[in-house]
């Protein structure tokens, strides 16, 4: 049998893990080639990170907090990818004045700010690798604290389409405000999915040349499952539509099944859902990028002379 701290390692572990897999995901074309490689380097040190499955104790809340640093010097995921890319210092300050904030409570520092930008994340990646404390089923479609919804809620009308190729995606059906959008138009999508794949995009008055979307299975449903939330029912195309337009999208999905009202990340349930996806500006950010690569070059050239087997 699995003890509490054993459960809570593979929790986490599990957590970083659906964080790398969305990345992964994620269209990145705008991104500069410093950013690229950044990203990239720094992705395959939080899979070394996670793998290694030294992560911070709690041991001063009965409930689950975050710890930016715990008392014996483990660092968190981002602390840890933080400190590598040279921002030592930094990860001291918030250790010393603000250890127990969530990533997106963090959005007032401008240099971890100009780092993320700098290293190709966006700040919803990141919050999506600080594991969850708690958040509702809903947020799966409706967007939350820790959900990777990145599309308008409330939004004004829903395409439906099939992909074509690309990241295009020709419009076959429309719910709600089409926005002078016509069936049979072409739109482009900010996610990339197979050829004929169906898909839906919730849309308000702020369009966007790339538009968010979700995939449907074969069935033609959506399953909170894409997410890592087992927990939620599967929805239609119109179920979905009707709940990311209502007004209140919660309380929507809640009178359609009784099911919404649970909660998940919580105490006893191992199957927490991560944070929203969102957009980088795409630009290079000179010294700041130069900087990041060098404080990594640095600790990987190190890390190899001491241990060359695990490079």
């Amino acid at each position: 049998m699995m003890d509490a701290r054993s459960a809570e390692i593979s929790r986490v572990a599990h957590h970083i893990e659906r964080a790398e897999q969305h990345a992964a995901r994620r269209d990145v074309a705008q991104l500069g080639r410093m950013q690229h490689l950044l990203r990239q380097l720094l992705l395959q040190e939080l899979a070394r990170y996670r793998a290694d499955g030294r992560f911070p104790v709690n041991r001063d809340f009965d409930a689950r907090t975050p710890y930016f640093v715990d008392a014996s010097g483990v660092r968190c995921a981002m602390a840890h990818l933080l400190e590598l890319g040279g921002e030592g210092a930094l990860v001291e300050r918030i250790a010393r004045e603000r250890n127990h904030a969530r990533i997106r409570e963090l959005v007032d520092e401008p240099r971890l700010l100009a780092w993320l930008e700098a290293a190709g994340l966006t700040v919803a990646e990141a919050a999506a690798i600080q594991p969850s404390y708690c958040s509702d089923v809903t947020d799966c479609v409706c967007g939350g604290d820790f959900s990777f919804v990145s599309y308008p809620v409330p939004a004004r009308g829903v395409l439906e389409g099939v992909v074509l190729a690309s990241g295009t995606a020709r419009v076959e059906h429309t719910y709600g405000d089409s926005l002078g959008i016509p069936i049979g138009s072409e739109v482009q999508l900010l996610e990339m999915y197979p050829a004929g794949t169906r898909i839906l995009a919730p849309i308000d008055s702020a369009m966007t040349p790339k538009l968010a979307s979700i995939s449907l299975d074969a069935d033609g449903l959506y399953a909170c499952r894409s997410q890592g939330v087992s927990s939620a029912p599967d929805l239609d195309a119109e179920q979905f539509a009707q709940a990311v337009m209502a007004t209140d999208c919660a309380a929507s999905l809640r009178a359609l099944d009784p099911a919404w009202a649970k909660r998940q990340g919580c105490e006893g349930d191992p199957d927490p859902s991560p944070a929203d996806g969102g957009c980088s500006a795409g630009a290079d950010l000179g010294p700041v990028s130069v900087g990041i690569l060098l404080a990594l070059v640095t600790t990987l050239v190190h890390r190899r002379r001491e241990d060359p087997d695990r490079g």
